[in-house]
């Protein structure tokens, strides 16, 4: 069944347990209150909240549990004012720092020549699921822009309404011009991600990310790692080596129950700049990052 439900329902019936643990979004877990045998076990469900106002239908699923355990204090205010009949606990992600943590200035410039990066660029990175969730073109965009001389002219910026040139496709998103600055021509932008043409990335959820590095003229700057799927990952340490290539870890995500990312590129020493909204500002705000304001927030168009 879906997310484990039947089998579930037949190891309720088998093994006879006092208690349910379920791990995973609502919509993943609502067949849990329905399950035959249900009155017979305690459940406990441990799930992230990453976004406010809930939905009426996570309210239905978050209202069945007998114990609620969130990730993040943000979320555990979220469902407090919308659901003041739940007392929610919260229980953070940790990350195995004997596994994710800084390399030596030695082994880090190593790492990089296996690449083929040079020693001293600048590399930003980014490592998330390519979904639309987590906005890859903004990433992009803004690598365009940190690569523009614009970064480093106020003035310039400040001038930007004028009209855009028919290449805007090429442009920086910030001024709609582009003039490389030197300083920065050797930076990279790492992609930790499929780049959307796994048969496990289906059109409408995934970008095409060759299509978006040849939209912003990138080619040659942007690197992913070899062989990765949907299925098929990378072993965690070999994850903290590429956390070790980055500079800096951007996630320009619309919403995070979390953000593991986040946690586990702070264990590896290395700085992020997230989206200041969801989990990510409990994150960030206390030091380890900058966070990105937002400009407009959206409603999903199948938000559940």
């Amino acid at each position: 069944g879906p997310w484990g439900a039947k089998s579930v329902e037949r190891l309720i019936h088998t093994w006879k347990p006092d208690v349910l643990f379920t791990l995973g979004d609502p919509w993943m877990v609502d067949w849990a209150a329905k399950i035959e045998g249900r009155d017979r076990v305690r459940w406990v469900m441990y799930v992230p909240i990453d976004r406010d106002p809930i939905s009426r239908a996570w309210i239905d699923v978050l209202s069945r549990p007998d114990c609620l355990v969130l990730y993040s204090d943000w979320g555990a205010e979220v469902v407090r004012r919308q659901m003041p009949y739940r007392t929610p606990l919260v229980i953070p992600h940790g990350v195995d720092t004997t596994v994710f943590h800084p390399f030596t200035p030695e082994k880090r410039m190593a790492a990089r020549r296996m690449l083929g990066i040079d020693e001293h660029a600048f590399v930003v990175g980014q490592i998330a699921r390519n979904q639309d969730r987590k906005q890859v073109p903004l990433t992009i965009g803004a690598f365009k822009a940190f690569n523009c001389m614009c970064a480093a002219d106020e003035e310039r910026v400040a001038g930007s309404a004028r009209p855009l040139p028919p290449n805007l496709a090429y442009s920086c998103p910030v001024c709609g011009d582009f003039e490389q600055d030197p300083e920065k021509a050797s930076s990279m932008l790492y992609l930790h991600m499929t780049m959307g043409d796994d048969s496990d990335d289906g059109r409408g959820v995934s970008w095409n990310i060759h299509e978006l590095v040849r939209r912003y003229d990138l080619g040659g700057r942007v690197l992913g790692t070899p062989g990765y799927t949907v299925r098929k990952g990378v072993a965690s340490r070999d994850l903290n080596a590429i956390y070790n290539l980055f500079d800096v870890h951007v996630l320009t995500t619309k919403r995070e129950g979390y953000g593991l990312s986040v946690i586990e590129s702070m264990a590896s020493g290395i700085p992020n700049v997230v989206t200041a909204y969801s989990a990510c500002r409990e994150l960030v705000e206390k030091g380890g990052g900058e966070l990105i304001d937002v400009l407009a927030y959206v409603n999903e168009p199948h938000d559940e």
